[in-house]
């Protein structure tokens, strides 16, 4: 059995930005289970997201998400299963409603030797009790297969700009910069997609900086 460790260098920001709590929290997990963020909600836990890791598996693999107080206690969790796919949770956060807009990757697509085809960018809004409200689902424009999400940006009308990388090779990596805007309600408002990125180019700042 594999462990995800949820860090806990999460740091409790009150207003006046005095208060700090840390913990850490190991959770037995088969495969490659990985944790790719985690947001505070307005009653002061955490939610964790994450899932498997990109590495091939004719085995459909969920997401997971995790509900974890200020003691670093685990009071909730789904395993975020669908049929048939790869599910990996990258971003989320809290609405102004209470309930949870999370962001992700899927795969319909049976793996090659090397990956798992991440063929769509998917979106969904969950209550706090982590039932599920509504899902979207996108496809990444043809010739590409795949897809990494790398940074957030969300305005204060809560739209949400995504930088991602595509691929289209089925062994390599070619990291055509792509960029996606989403609003709260999951409907994807824009997407372009730029010349090839390199990492000794210019579009490295772009897609690892939030501010850019």
């Amino acid at each position: 059995m594999k462990k995800i460790k949820i860090l806990g260098i999460l740091v409790l920001l009150s207003r006046i930005l005095y208060s700090q709590s840390s913990f850490v929290i190991e959770y037995d997990n088969p495969g490659n289970g990985v944790l790719r963020y985690t947001f505070e909600t307005s009653t002061g836990d955490f939610i964790s997201l994450g899932g498997q890791k990109n590495r091939p598996n004719p085995i459909p693999e969920p997401a997971h998400i995790f509900k974890i107080n200020s003691s670093g206690e685990i009071i909730n969790e789904l395993v975020f299963s669908k049929p048939d796919t790869l599910l990996l949770l990258h971003y989320g956060y809290e609405k102004s409603n209470g309930n949870y807009f999370l962001l992700g990757i899927l795969s319909d697509t049976l793996p090659t030797q090397y990956f798992n085809l991440t063929n769509f960018t998917y979106a969904c809004e969950i209550t706090p009790e982590f039932d599920l409200i509504w899902e979207k689902y996108y496809a990444i424009p043809e010739p590409y297969n795949r897809q990494q999400i790398c940074n957030f940006i969300r305005d204060a009308d809560s739209n949400l700009y995504v930088h991602a990388s595509a691929d289209s090779s089925m062994e390599g990596f070619d990291n055509v910069l792509m960029t996606m805007k989403f609003d709260k309600y999951g409907n994807q408002l824009d997407l372009n997609i730029y010349g090839e990125w390199h990492s000794d180019s210019p579009y490295n700042e772009m897609i690892f900086n939030s501010d850019s």
